[in-house]
């Protein structure tokens, strides 16, 4: 009996990867438009004070931490697309919250939410996305990376003009826009497949091991590596846009702008640079370049905010600080999801990524207190500091990825076929 031809088995593959495509993309539409005016909203609308708003973000994202691990094995254990669409659900209800948040409690409740959420919804993504790369796991990565960001900027936009309206009933409306993208990418990842999951012994003897991960060292030290480059977050959500407005009120405009900009590198140069990432050792020397690239970006701004230029040059160097800085978050992106996938067994994606996640979320909510702290004190050695960070992370990047790949005791199985989760 003849095999059906080959074009009938891709189709189904690239409806699924189509999916997972519009999935990312009406998620992170919503959160352009909120983490371009998460800090704007909440510290002029809101009366928050900064400091106290970098505190909540450091322990909203510890506990997304501490929660992106469990769930991500509960999505190994019980559906990652059954999981992560309930995830999606808790986001569309955080997010509810953030937008009518009032005062310094509710709004660490929110943030609390929120970003548990986060945290776990990126957990249960992770298997879907590895069971519909096909043989060419790292393309679909990127172009996931790449339609993210390019949803992103299309949310930075409206958080531009909005910024420049600067009103409390335009940025709550644009805030809300968060919550329809969570529920739109619900509708669309129930038509996804369900990916497949190993049967038999391995998924038994695993069924209880959630924590796993954290006792796998050389996966941890890799993604310790990702989690300490990943503190460059802060730079287009908490630096730029407090440095501008610190210069001046009516440069707010600034940080919605910076990361369309910001994305707008990414969408051409993402899929093209992160084809050629697709070993270990070629994740470490992405991320060797990444941590200069990152260290000369934070350079160029700590020089912008002391020197306070006129706007036209301001906008000039600024154009320059944030490509030097897209490039570096290009490779810190493909880095990542390599070793982030490359390192993790078979049947227990979910906890894994959870666990790199973790790390990587860790290193997003301790930014804007660690980097706003070296940044704007007035003492020199803290740009110092914050230069050498990550120019030193960088440099230690490829000897402890190659220390990671030699020591793994995992080696990645090709996906199996014909084994489905029940959901």
């Amino acid at each position: 009996m003849s095999s059906p031809p080959a074009h009938e088995h891709a189709q189904p593959a690239r409806q699924a990867q189509r999916g997972v495509l519009w999935t990312y993309a009406l998620n992170k539409a919503g959160t352009g438009v909120f983490a371009s005016l998460l800090v704007i909203y909440l510290t002029t609308q809101r009366g928050i004070d900064p400091a106290f708003l970098a505190l909540a973000i450091l322990t909203a994202g510890i506990a997304g931490t501490v929660a992106g691990i469990p769930l991500g094995g509960v999505a190994d254990r019980f559906g990652a697309r059954r999981i992560y669409m309930a995830t999606l659900g808790f986001e569309a209800a955080a997010s509810v919250v953030i937008i009518l948040a009032f005062n310094n409690t509710l709004v660490l409740v929110a943030l609390l939410l929120a970003e548990v959420g986060a945290a776990a919804s990126a957990a249960a993504a992770a298997p879907l996305v590895r069971a519909h790369g096909g043989d060419r796991p790292a393309v679909l990565r990127a172009k996931v990376r790449t339609v993210s960001n390019v949803a992103m900027a299309a949310g930075a936009g409206i958080a531009a003009m909005v910024a420049l309206i600067n009103h409390e009933t335009f940025y709550m409306a644009a805030l809300a826009l968060n919550t329809l993208s969570f529920l739109g990418a619900i509708i669309v990842v129930r038509k996804v497949p369900s990916p497949p999951r190993l049967a038999g012994t391995v998924v038994l003897r695993r069924r209880f091991a959630i924590l796993e991960a954290l006792t796998d060292a050389p996966y941890l030290v890799a993604a310790v590596v990702n989690g300490l480059l990943g503190l460059h977050t802060a730079f287009l959500t908490f630096l730029i846009p407090l440095a501008m407005v610190r210069l001046d009120a009516e440069y707010a405009w600034i940080g919605p702008a910076a990361l369309v900009v910001n994305t707008l590198v990414i969408f051409t140069l993402q899929v093209r640079i992160s084809r050629k990432i697709s070993t270990h050792q070629a994740a470490g020397w992405a991320f060797l370049a990444s941590g200069v690239l990152l260290a000369a970006a934070m350079g160029g701004l700590v020089l912008t905010y002391r020197l306070e230029p006129d706007l036209a040059v301001l906008l000039v160097v600024l154009a320059v600080v944030v490509l030097i800085y897209s490039l570096g978050e290009i490779y810190s992106a493909a880095g990542g999801f390599e070793v982030a996938f490359g390192l993790a067994p078979e049947g227990l994606q979910g906890q894994y990524f959870g666990a790199f996640n973790a790390l990587f979320h860790l290193g997003i909510a301790t930014g804007p207190a660690l980097l706003g702290w070296l940044f704007f004190t007035s003492h020199p050695a803290g740009p110092i500091a914050l230069v050498s960070f990550f120019l030193v992370s960088g440099l230690l990047s490829p000897w402890l990825i190659r220390w990671a790949a030699k020591r793994s005791h995992h080696t990645p199985a090709a996906i199996p076929t014909g084994v489905k989760e029940n959901s």
